[in-house]
């Protein structure tokens, strides 16, 4: 529409029904009223490109029938990535299409302007297109269709402060709505250097599968640690990175009565931190017998007793694990162990446990601190337990067993002297092996009160070759290490 003022000639761009029109025309300031030349809704934004074409806002009057516009703009090949929506006095919808079919689109007579939404938001004035269709850097696909999926990317986020920024993705369908909650964290800077807290600087008679814990620093991602035997961490022993909590427990044994140095580090997007300061620390004691120990079908194990001579030790017990390494049974449940000390006192540490359940190279840990016990039926795998005896009337060749039931009954003995281990299947028809023999795993001082299995549980045990179950008898072997 062309209206004069004065000298000064200008064009409007207006819609509207029908009767408005008429009503324009009879506007004596206006000179011409007639339909916008279709050239002239394509943006320049959309000038020259080719190919397929994301983001392209299309621009119409509500005529009354938007589903028949958007029908038509299927028609035309568009692929209406989110339905069109009402912005201010027209309504828009986000589609993409060739540009070969912009011309036809902008004659549609329902059309008012063609053009392209950058990836980008505006933030001082943003497309209900754009916040709706969730339009950031890399696109986002909506609806997607079952068995689909979209991506969002959040872009713009270098003014933001460092923390965590809930974010409520929200889908709907036919059958229903479903709301899942997410997070965004910004690192505005690589993270602080942790705190060591346990084990504490210069303790001793630690697990060799200890447990390690820290403080989080700020900004902290991930973790890495080292277990070194030297301050310079040129000898790691032990090593794990990607840690999501700030805890970790040693997957590899460390060397029993050993000096050891860790430290920790924190890494974020942004970089890594700096090592904290390092701690030591001195492993407990363990002793082992690697003698296979051989369990018939019925009757007592070869050797009967295993012993574990234990020497330098100080004269009180604090804390004592037992270790059974490549378990073989095809009938768990007939097999009874029991551990008795150099002063003779004594516990059933596993009897009438796992069912028929077959043990194939099973490492064990025998441990107060554990967090169950061993199962009845069911099958018994790799772990760590507490003493567990099923039933009673378990009979041994000798000794007679107490009835002691935890580790404690050992508290505040002298460890130094003969540890022996009886075993024996308590069944006919069965048979199996303890194919790595058994270690102990010791703490002492030279006087006050027992505190008997104060460390976390272990998980890791001493481990050999695999040695399946066999009908074979083993030759006797000498019963001392």
């Amino acid at each position: 529409m062309w209206a004069a003022r004065g000298r000064v000639v200008r064009t409007y761009l207006v819609w509207g029904p029908e009767s408005g029109r008429r009503a324009a025309e009879s506007l004596s300031c206006v000179r011409w009223v007639g339909n916008f030349h279709p050239a002239y809704k394509i943006n320049s934004s959309l000038v020259g490109r080719a190919g397929v074409v994301k983001n392209v806002d299309v621009f119409f009057d509500d005529d009354g029938k938007l589903g028949a516009t958007q029908e038509a703009l299927t028609g035309l090949g568009a692929r209406i990535v989110y339905p069109a929506q009402p912005d201010r006095t027209f309504f828009v919808a986000l589609t993409e299409m060739d540009a070969a079919a912009f011309e036809a689109v902008s004659r549609l007579g329902t059309v008012l302007w063609l053009g392209y939404s950058h990836p980008e938001p505006v933030l001082d004035d943003e497309m209900s297109d754009q916040i709706q269709a969730g339009n950031h850097p890399g696109g986002i696909t909506n609806p997607v269709t079952p068995g689909g999926s979209s991506t969002l990317t959040i872009g713009n986020t270098g003014a933001a402060a460092a923390g965590s920024y809930p974010i409520t993705v929200s889908g709907s369908s036919t059958t229903g709505s479903k709301d899942v909650d997410v997070e965004l964290i910004v690192y505005t800077a690589a993270p602080g250097a942790p705190t060591l807290t346990t084990p504490a600087d210069g303790v001793v008679n630690v697990s060799t599968t200890p447990t390690f814990t820290w403080s989080a620093p700020a900004q902290a991602e991930t973790y890495t640690i080292e277990v070194a035997t030297d301050a310079g961490f040129t000898n790691v022993v032990a090593s794990a990175s990607g840690l999501a909590s700030p805890t970790w427990t040693s997957n590899v044994q460390l060397a029993p009565s050993t000096l050891h140095h860790w430290r920790v580090r924190a890494v974020n997007v942004c970089g890594t931190g700096s090592d904290s300061a390092a701690f030591s620390f001195t492993t407990a004691a363990i002793i082992c017998n690697p003698t296979l120990i051989d369990i018939p079908a019925s009757g007592a194990a070869t050797p009967y007793p295993s012993a574990i001579n234990v020497v330098g030790q100080g004269p009180v017990l604090t804390d004592v694990k037992v270790h059974l390494v490549g378990m073989n049974h095809t009938w768990p449940d007939d097999i009874d162990i029991l551990l008795v000390a150099p002063g003779g006192q004594n516990l059933i540490i596993m009897s009438d446990a796992g069912g028929s359940n077959d043990l194939v190279n099973v490492d064990l840990i025998v441990d107060d601190a554990a967090a169950g016990t061993l199962p009845d039926s069911t099958q018994i795998v790799f772990g760590s337990y507490r003493p567990t005896n099923f039933g009673a009337g378990d009979t041994f060749p000798a000794p007679a067993p107490s009835s002691a039931t935890t580790l404690a009954t050992f508290g505040g003995t002298d460890p130094n002297g003969t540890w022996s281990l009886y075993v024996t299947d308590d069944t006919g028809g069965d048979l199996g092996n303890v194919s790595g023999g058994w270690c102990l795993e010791t703490s002492s001082t030279t006087a006050g009160p027992p505190n008997i299995d104060e460390d976390p549980p272990t998980t890791s045990p001493c481990r050999r070759a695999p040695k399946s179950p066999t009908a074979t008898r083993s030759p006797t072997p000498a019963t001392s290490p």
